[in-house]
């Protein structure tokens, strides 16, 4: 799916990409999400991790620094290129794999696939799970995570939060 003219991913400078990026997540539901997947993860030992549709990488940096060895697949090169840039940057070395379609990983088991906010841009999103399932080691985990701000628990409670704390960020 193309992107408008000034998203991140349309940037060819790699540290302009990057800010744009790590300012857009900058926000509860983003940090959450970060948190909650480096909390599954953990650090007890390293683990052989796919970051599907990962972007310039804000989670597999994240989980580099952390010891495992991973993956970065994504359609965009210029996302992959920020995601080098940013991996230098923060001294840790990931793999990136410029792909659009989970069997470029044919022969690969992962003990982890993680795919953050990348189903609901995906027309056959059954298909793709099945496939992640197929590139899971015995014991292997998935990790999905999408936003839907339609949905009627984040409007509801989302609206409800507001009004009684209007301070507050929610994560829905």
């Amino acid at each position: 799916m193309p992107y408008s003219e000034g998203h991140w991913s349309t940037e060819s400078d790699e540290q302009k990409s990057l800010k744009k990026y790590l300012d857009m997540y900058d926000d509860v539901y983003n940090k959450g999400n970060l948190d909650r997947i480096l909390e599954e993860v953990g650090e007890k030992k390293s683990q052989y991790i796919l970051d599907y549709g990962g972007g310039v990488g804000m989670i597999s940096v994240r989980l580099a620094m952390q010891g495992h060895n991973v993956v970065l697949g994504d359609a965009a090169e210029k996302a992959l290129n920020s995601a080098n840039y940013y991996a230098d940057k923060e001294g840790v070395k990931i793999t990136t794999v410029c792909c659009d379609r989970i069997d470029a990983f044919s022969d690969e088991k992962f003990d982890l696939i993680i795919a953050k906010d990348l189903l609901e841009h995906v027309v056959n999103d059954e298909e793709m799970v099945k496939e992640f399932f197929k590139k899971l080691k015995p014991g292997g985990k998935l990790i999905i995570t999408t936003q839907n701000a339609m949905s009627p628990n984040y409007v509801i409670e989302g609206g409800i939060r507001k009004v009684l704390h209007p301070t507050v960020k929610w994560l829905g």
